[in-house]
């Protein structure tokens, strides 16, 4: 088993300046874990070349060893780890192509659909700090995960079956239903 990730010049720098008061040896180990059916967690840890296992991954990019963890590999696979800095925060950013809210669909109902969530009904749910995120496509079946102010609230299923549902009907006959995969009783910030 392999793991590609890409590393840009910046992040790469800074990188390089956290590893420079660590013993020599020292990399960076690098895990990803899913979380729920869309989002997906990093974590990022300094350490020694001893506390590598055998079966981590090793990624060299410049002069800095990337540790990946067997089950992180997968998840991880083809992903940018970035560093951008804007007026009111700064940190490391990861563009992974395995997370399904930026997923590129073949599919061109899937894709329709993708696109309508990202111009419409997204930035309306967003007021609520609600997102909804295609999980999968197949035969007329949507399948979506509902997250943010949109998990665990009270109007989450009315929400889905009187306005996004209509929507989508209305601008995507070939969906024939949306299937909600959301566990709503771990909301942690439900809008209602």
């Amino acid at each position: 088993m392999m793991a590609s990730i890409r590393v840009t010049d910046l992040a790469l720098e800074k990188f390089i300046a956290a590893l420079a008061g660590e013993e020599d040896g020292t990399g960076v180990r690098v895990a990803v874990q899913k979380l729920n059916p869309v989002n997906l967690h990093y974590e990022l840890e300094l350490v020694g070349a001893s506390a590598q296992t055998g079966d981590d991954l090793e990624v060299v990019s410049g002069d800095v060893k990337f540790w990946i963890d067997p089950m992180s590999a997968e998840l991880i696979e083809g992903t940018t780890i970035d560093y951008l800095v804007n007026d009111n925060s700064e940190g490391f950013k990861f563009s992974n192509p395995n997370d399904l809210r930026y997923k590129k669909w073949d599919d061109p109902i899937a894709d329709k659909f993708q696109k309508l969530l990202e111009a419409e009904i997204n930035p309306s749910i967003a007021s609520h700090g609600g997102i909804i995120t295609l999980v999968d496509y197949a035969d007329g079946v949507a399948t979506i995960h509902m997250g943010g102010g949109c998990q665990g609230c009270g109007q989450a299923d009315a929400t889905l079956r009187q306005g996004v549902e209509a929507q989508v009907k209305t601008a995507i006959p070939e969906i024939k239903e949306i299937v909600d995969t959301t566990d709503h009783d771990s909301g942690q910030n439900p809008y209602y």
